[in-house]
């Protein structure tokens, strides 16, 4: 890792930064994106959908692993169940916003 990202990362520890992922389980990918902008995905082949999934899968698991590396504490919140007043809650009681 590189001097300035150290020391940005450590300065954000230092003024207690928290960092909350918001993640979906990968057998609900596919339904998620969907509902996102069905419009979208009407005009769009099964293989570029899949394709748009496994992208998905990928970016969340590498942003789930940067995130174990850092020094910045890091809360994992699956939004499967779309209960969002509950991941606020959470949230704001990490974070200590309140």
């Amino acid at each position: 890792m590189g001097h300035e990202i150290k020391e940005l990362e450590q300065n954000l520890v230092d003024l207690n930064a928290k960092c909350v992922l918001l993640t979906i389980s990968d057998d609900i990918v596919k339904e998620r994106i969907l509902s996102r902008d069905a419009a979208f995905w009407k005009e769009k082949s099964n293989d570029d959908l899949l394709k748009a999934c496994q992208e998905f899968i990928e970016t969340q698991n590498q942003l789930r692993e940067q995130a174990k590396l850092s020094k910045v504490p890091m809360l994992e919140i699956n939004t499967d169940a779309r209960d969002w007043d509950t991941y606020a809650k959470k949230i704001i009681e990490y974070t200590d916003v309140i």
